[in-house]
């Protein structure tokens, strides 16, 4: 019964958080396209732990840190430097922030290894396939203080995402 009880706590607990997720990016994101500088860190949605076990079992693979945090925080570092550079793709702040809360909600999501550009920062990306030819990705990493970061939100290409894949099964046969 204990453990009933927790589940339904943190069913409840996750579902207060996740349900301002998308306004409060939004006026985060628009904070900072407007004073250019924006010094808020913004609590933005709680993942499933069945989808941090997915993440985590990724980051194994590549020898990084394991995310301990389900909590994803938007710092202001990537509000100000990488959060708003797709406006142009995405059209309105509100659209960045539905597309970074779809692919963190949405049981399809994709987990895959991050790409050799960001190096090795302990950041993993996370995708979405909803077009033809882009997708939505998350890369969600690690902060020094153990909270889980909203690195980043930008379409995709679809052949991005192949190699991804293939890496992610090369990874898996090791």
């Amino acid at each position: 019964m204990e453990i009933k009880v927790k589940i339904a706590i943190d069913k409840i607990y996750t579902s207060l958080i996740n349900r301002g997720a998308v306004d409060r990016l939004t006026k985060a994101l628009d904070d900072a396209l407007e004073n250019k500088n924006n010094k808020k860190d913004v609590l933005f949605a709680r993942i499933t732990e069945e989808m941090l076990d997915e993440i985590n079992a990724i980051r194994v693979l590549q020898d990084k840190k394991q995310l301990t945090k389900r909590n994803i925080k938007a710092f202001s570092g990537a509000i100000n430097n990488h959060l708003t550079k797709h406006l142009k793709e995405y059209g309105s702040t509100r659209n960045i922030a539905e597309a970074a809360f779809e692919v963190l909600m949405d049981r399809r999501t994709l987990i895959l290894p991050g790409s050799a550009t960001q190096g090795n920062k302990g950041t993993l990306l996370v995708n979405r396939g909803n077009r033809d030819r882009f997708a939505d990705s998350v890369v969600l990493g690690d902060t020094e203080s153990g909270e889980t970061s909203l690195k980043s939100i930008s379409p995709r290409s679809t052949s991005k995402l192949k190699n991804l894949s293939n890496l992610k099964r090369d990874l898996s046969k090791k």
